[in-house]
This record gives structure tokens, sequence and C-alpha cells, in this order.
């Protein structure tokens, strides 16, 4: 279920009940809302006569309705809020946990270690193992082996700190979700 599917039916019934409220303020009075004007109700007349201002019951009620309709735009400004989208981000950078680094691997991270370990550490070996010697190894080896392996350190760390950002996101979206749902429960309440 998306955030919008959770969301929205309590901001409906946010202005399902503060309408009610408001027609109930107006039946006290022998009105009611009719195509968005403030009039006389001849089903619900008022229980003692009182002088009533209908412009300015009428400028009460468009305040009113523009007061709701804000409430429900700075609710709906937040539907959108995914956290299935972060969580992805999170796992296409990766980084957050030790994953082997072959086969064919999933993340940024993965993808950086695959490549040091399982292409460039082969090569290393054979260095080390004196299999490939002479300049063109010891070129080879500190002109390109030895950088790309720093590099490739470097870049683990900056996904990491992607990643950890990602996660830093996907707990503020979480929080704020379960802030607007108790907010829109307590307006219900109210």
């Amino acid at each position: 279920m998306s955030f919008r599917d959770e969301l929205s039916p309590k901001v409906a019934e946010i202005d399902r009940l503060a309408r009610e409220m408001y027609d109930l303020r107006l039946g006290a009075y022998g009105m009611k809302v009719e195509n968005g004007t403030v009039v006389d109700d001849p089903e619900r007349p008022a229980p003692v006569a009182v002088a009533v201002d209908y412009d300015q019951e009428q400028q009460y009620y468009d305040d009113f309705v523009s007061y709701l309709e804000t409430v429900k735009g700075r609710f709906e400004l937040y539907y959108d809020l995914d956290t299935m989208e972060l969580i992805d981000l999170a796992a296409k950078i990766g980084g957050m946990a030790d994953y082997p680094g072959y086969g064919n691997p999933y993340s940024v991270f993965d993808r950086i270690d695959h490549a040091d370990d399982y292409w460039m550490r082969p090569v290393l070996g054979m260095i080390d193992a004196e299999e490939w010697s002479g300049p063109a190894a010891a070129t080879f080896y500190n002109d390109f082996l030895m950088p790309f392996h720093d590099a490739a350190e470097q870049q683990q760390a900056c996904t990491r700190v992607l990643g950890m950002v990602a996660m830093c996101g996907l707990r503020g979206v979480s929080k704020a979700q379960d802030d607007l749902l108790a907010i829109a429960d307590a307006a219900i309440a109210a």
C-alpha cells in the first residue's frame, strides 16, 4: 500500500468531519450551505430569532473553506513520499553490508569491489608470484594496478557514505510518514 493510499482516506475524513461540524454550527442559526453559498435552512429554523449578517457569514464560510483546503493541501504535499524508492536507492548504492565481490554484482559498491578483486587481484597475484616480471610488470604495477586499487577503496568509501545518506533519508521519510498519520489521526479525533 502506498503512503498516498494510507493518508488520503484520513485527509478525506478530516474534510468530511470539518464540513459536518461547520454545518452543525450553521444549523444552530437556521442556515446551511447550498452550492457554496450560506442561505436560510427552512428545514432547521433558528431556535431563537437572530439577526444574521449573511455577507459576514459568507465570509466566515469562505475563510473556513480556504483554511480547510490549505490543511488538505499540506497533507497532500506528502502523498508522494515513498520509502520503497529510498530502499531501492540504498540497495543500488550498496556498501551497507559485506557482500562477496564475485558473481554478478548488483550494487555500485559491489561492482567496484568486483572490478578490484576479480579483475585486478589476479594480475597482482601474478606479479607477486613472479609469474610476470620485468619493466612492463613494474610499470603496470606502479602506474595502474596500485592507483586502481587505491581509487577503488576511495570510491567504495564514497559509496558507503552515499548508502548511509540514503538510509538516513529513508529513516527521515519513515518518521515523517508516521508523524503525518499521527497528526491526521489526532485531527480526526479532535
